[in-house]
């Protein structure tokens, strides 16, 4: 009996307070407080209390902060499959830049070979062997198949199956959602954008009760696009010629025979240049929109530089108007994400370790580092370079979790 006075008396000490009864207020407070995906995962594992905290704070963040800044992380593909058993070459893991490391904790891919054509709002996608396309968020386990981009697809398909796999596995080059995505609402508000086709056109379609009615597609003189972002209510495209439109597309679901068709406008007219890698990134702040030009190293097969690019005037284009490009030396607090799939901006002094005035980029598998505006030096990766050099990877993409 005194022993299990004792045990008592040493569980209820201090030293050993009782977690699971902390008020759920305190708890909030923490949830609030925590950034990086693991984090969340950490406090969830603590017990079934704080588990039931994680959960509950998961769907509320949609309606409370849904539009918070969060900081990307960096999904990486795992090593080329070997004769070992199970599916250890479909599980892909997450390299987080605040810890420099790759995290102990591993995502089910639908394939390993499958390129993956973009990241937005924590979802990504992939193109099928028959061309449809599926969104799915590796993080809540949601997904969801939409009709193929191209609009013959049929002409597409090849009896060659090295050309038929290479086709699809780049049918789409990047998709953008205009707004978080809800498939699951009767009313879908939001619009997904995307860059299709060997000849890199764009079109969009509105996701919703009539997905049949399929993608539309834009008229417009400029095609070869490498980029795409929704801004200020449009998407913006660039090509490799610094060339900017924007499409605007009524609100509307999918089902509405009043739609307007979109409204197309030249924001910037090309150069005599060509650029092989462009980028169009908005700035932390949601005010600005930057075009970022790669550099290419004259005799290896990396990148050299980054011009970076303001667009002013952007609210006074007309038919005569164009907006200005203006080159800027600094992004002061700012740090950029540059990826072939998806491209990103966040203010650095809002997360521990990221470095302000960087430019972080992965070029397909060969290209990552972290470019320094203020002493133009490059730095790698940690621990993510090597490995990424390995034959038969998939590209890694930059994603911004969300477990909803």
């Amino acid at each position: 009996m005194a022993d299990e006075n004792k045990k008592s008396r040493r569980r209820r000490s201090p030293s050993s307070p009782d977690w699971a009864s902390l008020p759920w207020g305190i708890l909030d407070l923490i949830l609030a407080h925590l950034i990086q995906l693991d984090d969340y995962l950490h406090f969830s594992a603590v017990c079934r209390t704080w588990l039931s905290a994680a959960l509950d704070g998961k769907y509320r963040q949609l309606g409370e902060s849904i539009h918070k800044q969060s900081f990307p992380m960096l999904l990486t593909p795992p090593l080329p499959p070997t004769k070992a058993a199970g599916d250890h070459h479909l599980r892909w893991r997450l390299y987080s830049l605040t810890c420099g490391k790759l995290l102990n904790w591993e995502i089910k891919m639908p394939s390993y070979s499958q390129r993956l054509c973009g990241s937005s709002y924590g979802w990504l996608g992939a193109v099928n062997e028959d061309l449809t396309i599926t969104f799915f968020n590796p993080f809540s386990g949601k997904s969801v198949q939409l009709p193929p981009a191209h609009p013959r697809p049929c002409e597409i398909i090849h009896p060659d199956p090295s050309w038929r796999n290479y086709s699809f596995d780049k049918e789409v080059l990047k998709f953008v959602f205009s707004s978080y995505p809800n498939f699951a609402s009767v009313k879908c508000d939001f619009v997904i954008g995307a860059i299709f086709g060997s000849y890199h056109d764009f079109a969009y379609i509105k996701p919703g009760s009539n997905v049949g009615s399929g993608w539309n597609y834009i008229g417009c003189c400029r095609r070869g696009f490498t980029d795409a972002v929704y801004h200020l209510g449009k998407f913006y495209l660039v090509d490799n010629y610094c060339c900017v439109i924007s499409v605007y597309v009524s609100s509307g679901g999918s089902s509405s025979n009043k739609a307007k068709p979109p409204q197309v406008q030249v924001v910037v007219p090309p150069t005599d240049s060509y650029t092989r890698r462009v980028y169009l990134v908005v700035s932390s702040a949601g005010g600005d929109l930057l075009l970022v030009q790669a550099l290419p190293h004259p005799t290896r097969w990396q990148t050299a530089g980054f011009k970076i690019f303001k667009l002013l005037g952007l609210d006074s284009i007309d038919h005569q108007k164009f907006a200005e490009l203006v080159e800027i030396n600094n992004l002061g607090n700012d740090a950029l994400f540059l990826g072939d799939n998806h491209s990103l901006c966040v203010s650095a002094s809002n997360f521990r370790g990221c470095r302000p005035n960087c430019i972080h980029y992965v070029r397909d598998c060969q290209d990552t580092n972290v470019y320094n505006l203020e002493d133009r030096g490059f730095t790698p990766l940690k621990g993510i370079k090597t490995r990424l050099r390995r034959s038969g990877h998939p590209p890694p993409i930059w994603i911004v979790p969300t477990l909803l």
